[in-house]
């Protein structure tokens, strides 16, 4: 089963935008009448061609989130955990008494001595990357569903700007509105996908310290009834 969904994780993540900007390499060729100067794929068989479709759609998708990298992960509510999350969202989500139940246990996992409740927001920031290992080794299925959509919008909102950036180069090179007019939907369907990363964002951060409190309290509280 673990391997099952970590199989689904890459399809969801890294095949379906692979796929995507491959699919539109390949129309963009079409349209613009580009013809490939070798004529052996397509001397290839159909099973021969799915596989190699399969293998460099996979090889993209993992190209767009090193694209990510560089462009969605540096606005401010897309970094794990979010930049903003804490000054903008952390006290809506959690209510002063899930906050000091929280960092009770992160200075506790943290090993910190003596811990300064003033210290509480920054000490759970910190924490964040222990929670989120300490959940996923514990195959948390919500934390795992959360995390794969997460790594699926970050994925497809960075093949929409490729596929964007594509398009709309190509139609000023070969002066087809079509091709701008693809470039343009692509460019705002990017924006939107963005959004489903910044809220996709915050909803793994809360269901990672929120599972992680759950999972925390029930092992300990289990440890002190043996």
């Amino acid at each position: 089963m673990k391997e099952l969904r970590a199989t689904f994780y890459e399809l969801r993540s890294y095949f379906v935008p692979g796929s995507m900007v491959l699919w539109a390499v390949l129309e963009l060729m079409v349209l613009t009448g580009y013809e490939p100067s070798t004529g052996a794929l397509s001397s290839l068989s159909q099973s021969v061609r799915g596989v190699l479709f399969i293998v460099i759609a996979y090889v993209i998708g993992h190209g767009l989130h090193v694209v990510a990298n560089y462009t969605i992960d540096k606005m401010s509510f897309s970094s794990y955990p979010p930049k903003d999350y804490f000054d903008a969202k952390f006290e809506q989500d959690f209510s002063p008494e899930a906050i000091a139940s929280l960092f009770k246990a992160t200075a506790a996992i943290l090993g910190i001595q003596n811990p300064d409740a003033a210290n509480a927001k920054e000490t759970i920031k910190k924490a964040y990357w222990v929670c989120l290992q300490y959940v996923m080794n514990l195959q948390n299925v919500e934390t795992e569903n959360f995390l794969g959509l997460t790594g699926f919008y970050r994925g497809i909102t960075a093949a929409m700007a490729v596929i964007s950036g594509m398009y709309l180069l190509s139609s000023v090179y070969y002066s087809k509105g079509v091709l701008g007019i693809i470039g343009l939907c692509s460019f705002l369907a990017g924006l939107m996908f963005l959004t489903r990363v910044r809220r996709f964002g915050y909803y793994l951060v809360r269901t990672v310290y929120f599972n992680f409190l759950h999972l925390y309290n029930q092992k300990n509280s289990g440890t002190t009834s043996s």
